[in-house]
């Protein structure tokens, strides 16, 4: 699958005229080549909206993610093109005061997010508005992500890795604003909090990083409107409580953050990435070297 996605990206870099022919190539393939993909999505929807819609609105809604995520494919690929004033062009940043604000005093913040919208959008926007940013990226070498890496690096964004935190927190000492995309469920080192609805695992990379990176957590959402705007929203800094109880400090830090994420996708469902295996049980709990 990585190699698809590498040939693809060649394909429409090198003929973008291309566009609507390869977003339904892409759609193709990925559900021909991977049906647990789409089963997954339906598995998802079904679980968080069994008791809302029907059968037949989870499948309308199920095709109306698959179109979100062509869509956010196809954009990537051609992020690599376009200059800052472009970039900005077509993004309408609700917030952006608010950042500014935050980083006013020379020390970053940390940006969380989640796979809404087109979340990669945000890192280049976050640069072409004049934010500097850094992206936190797992550990991985596919094909894919070097891809992934050589787009959001043309833009500025640095990649830092999951497993180098001094990195990270140097940044933050610096006004750098580090990105952390914090929906997905880890299979160590997480905490149990309510997600959706679900009792699902939740990193705790966010809290550790601005516990010592002594920086505020920033929701901040990006969407797609009907004129294929991002529209991008910077929202109050979260409260991160500071008791002597780390670990239940924690458990509120990880309940309002999920409480955010909830939110934001029960207002858009069709922009969220539902291909997650969101609810998997864990293999173990705080108490163990987790990732970012």
């Amino acid at each position: 699958m990585a190699y698809v996605v590498w040939f693809l990206f060649q394909l429409l870099w090198h003929f973008p005229a291309l566009d609507r022919i390869t977003a339904t190539i892409v759609l193709f393939l990925v559900r021909l080549l991977n049906p647990s993909l789409h089963h997954r999505m339906l598995d998802n929807l079904r679980l968080v909206y069994g008791r809302q819609m029907t059968p037949e609105q989870r499948r309308q809604l199920a095709e109306r993610v698959w179109a979100n995520e062509s869509a956010t494919f196809i954009e990537f690929i051609h992020g690599r093109r376009l200059s800052p004033h472009e970039v900005r062009r077509v993004t309408v940043f609700r917030g952006l005061r608010r950042l500014g604000q935050a980083t006013a005093g020379g020390h970053g913040v940390i940006v969380l997010t989640g796979h809404f919208g087109n979340f990669e959008w945000l890192g280049m926007a976050l640069a072409s508005f004049g934010l500097p940013a850094a992206a936190i990226a797992r550990a991985n070498r596919s094909v894919a992500e070097q891809v992934v890496a050589e787009v959001r690096e043309t833009h500025g964004l640095e990649i830092v890795y999951d497993t180098d935190w001094r990195r990270a927190i140097s940044l933050l000492k610096q006004g750098v604003s580090v990105g952390i995309v914090a929906d997905q469920a880890v299979r160590r080192g997480g905490i149990m909090a309510e997600f959706l609805g679900q009792q699902a695992t939740t990193p705790l990379g966010p809290f550790i990083l601005a516990r010592f990176g002594n920086a505020p957590l920033i929701p901040v959402f990006i969407t797609r409107d009907a004129n294929g705007r991002h529209i991008i929203e910077a929202h109050p800094a979260l409260e991160m409580p500071r008791t002597r109880d780390r670990d239940a400090d924690f458990r509120a830090a990880a309940q309002t953050m999920n409480d955010h994420f909830s939110a934001q996708i029960h207002s858009r469902p069709e922009q969220w990435h539902w291909l997650h295996r969101r609810f998997k049980p864990p293999l173990s709990l705080h108490g163990e070297k987790g990732d970012l």
